[in-house]
This record gives structure tokens, C-alpha cells and sequence, in this order.
């Protein structure tokens, strides 16, 4: 790198630090973000470009959302340090996923909502839809109560929601407090991924008891119960159909 310029390392050191989440092999799980954790070992300012790069797209399973939160903890403590290691991490995660539900205690939310509502896309499993539930009521409730909430910006910035896995009344979050009202009011693009199994059987059944046709698809049930009344800015629904 020596005798290249300045800005085309950068670039080189951001296209090597993306994630790759497009697995080469079929039976090969590669972890995506294992080039950017060996380059943000390299040196502080290789970790100031890499890092950035590397929380563009969060992936959260059961695992490691307690090891993300240990890491927003220790950003906390460097923030109050005026740590050169200090990195806002809301101002660069633009998509989060979190799976299957995991125990997140009522300290934690401090650091969590800020991060799970501000990225403008947010994936979640049906079955953590309780602590989306408790962020979202989290954030509501700490609003500075001397504004005026109707029209003042709510305290999320998520424009995508992306729910997969089993569904089993999830909408729970609209039936709390209105800050899940509102919140499902600020989505406007939905992205439904339905448990693959229950789904594909549902239609096989259907077809071949002539409900629908051999080329028609069912509407997932969970549909028929979905608040969509509070869903008053929605501009698109995307759904996956087995073939």
C-alpha cells in the first residue's frame, strides 16, 4: 500500500471489510463478517475504516445478541472516556436482524432500542416479537414528555420490517400501549418470510382438495388478523410463496 494514494487504500480497505454473506459452498457456513474482524485487529485506523463497513448489515442469532450488547456496553464506557475506540453505531447500521428470541434484561434496553429502531430496516423472527414489543415501549416512554408526541418525529427510524419464522399471534405489540400503534404507523414497506414447512404444506393441502387452483396461491392466515388499520402509511407487502 505504500506507494498507492491515500483514498484508493480507503476504498480497497472498505470493499474488503463489507460482509459477505453469499455462502461459495453449499455445505460451507462462512462467517461473513470474519474479514472485517481480523482488519479492525490490524490498527486503530484500519479498525475506523473497517468497522463502519462492518455494521452497515447486523446479523443477531440466539448467540451473539448477548455479545453485541457487551459490545454497545463497552462503547458506552468509551464514550465516556473520549476513547479513540469510541464509534456511534446508529449513525452506520442501516439493517438488523435478530432470530430466535434470547434473554435481554430491563438495564440493557438503554443501549439496544436506540440501535434495533434506528436502522431503517429491521428484520426480526415472529417469536422475539416481545422484545420489539419492549424497545419500542422502552423508547416511547423515555420521549421528552414536554413535546408534543402527535407531531413531533417518533423515536425510530424504521421504514422496513421484515417478520420470519412461525406465526404466533405476534401482533401482541399493537394491543400494549399506543407506542405500538405508532410504531407500526412509521412502516412502510412490510416483508413477510412465513415458516417454510407450514406454509408449503398448507398449500399442497389446498391444492389438492381443490380450494385453489394448481397455480394459485393461499394467503397466510396470519393476514386475517393483522392490525392493518395501524398500518397507515404502508406502501408495499411482500410475500414468499413455495413453488
Amino acid at each position: 500500500f505504500d506507494n498507492l494514494p491515500t483514498e484508493l487504500v480507503l476504498l480497497i480497505l472498505q470493499y474488503a471489510a463489507e460482509p459477505t454473506f453469499a455462502q461459495p459452498e453449499q455445505y460451507v457456513t462462512r462467517n461473513p463478517y470474519s474479514t472485517a474482524r481480523t482488519l479492525c485487529l490490524v490498527s486503530r485506523a484500519v479498525r475506523r475504516v473497517a468497522l463502519p463497513e462492518m455494521l452497515h448489515t447486523v446479523l443477531l442469532g440466539f448467540r451473539n445478541v448477548r455479545a453485541f450488547v457487551h459490545a454497545l456496553r463497552m462503547q458506552a464506557e468509551y464514550a465516556q472516556t473520549d476513547s479513540s475506540l469510541c464509534l456511534a453505531y446508529t449513525r452506520y447500521i442501516r439493517n438488523i436482524w435478530i432470530g430466535h428470541p434470547t434473554s435481554v434484561p430491563e438495564s440493557d434496553l438503554d443501549l439496544l432500542a436506540p440501535i434495533l429502531l434506528g436502522a431503517p430496516s429491521l428484520a426480526i423472527d415472529f417469536s422475539s416479537m416481545d422484545l420489539l414489543t419492549r424497545c419500542v415501549e422502552h423508547a416511547w416512554a423515555h420521549m421528552d414528555k414536554n413535546i408534543d408526541r402527535q407531531r413531533s418525529p417518533p423515536p425510530w427510524r424504521t421504514k422496513t420490517l421484515t417478520l420470519s419464522g412461525m406465526v404466533i399471534s405476534p401482533w401482541h405489540i399493537t394491543t400494549r400501549r399506543p407506542s405500538g400503534s405508532t410504531f407500526l404507523a412509521s412502516v412502510a414497506h412490510l416483508v413477510v418470510l412465513p415458516h417454510t414447512q407450514i406454509d408449503s404444506n398448507l398449500h399442497v393441502i389446498r391444492r389438492i382438495t381443490g380450494v385453489i387452483g394448481s397455480q394459485d396461491y393461499a394467503l397466510p392466515r396470519w393476514m386475517r388478523h393483522a392490525p392493518w388499520a395501524s398500518f397507515r402509511r404502508l406502501e408495499s407487502i411482500s410475500l414468499a410463496f413455495p413453488r
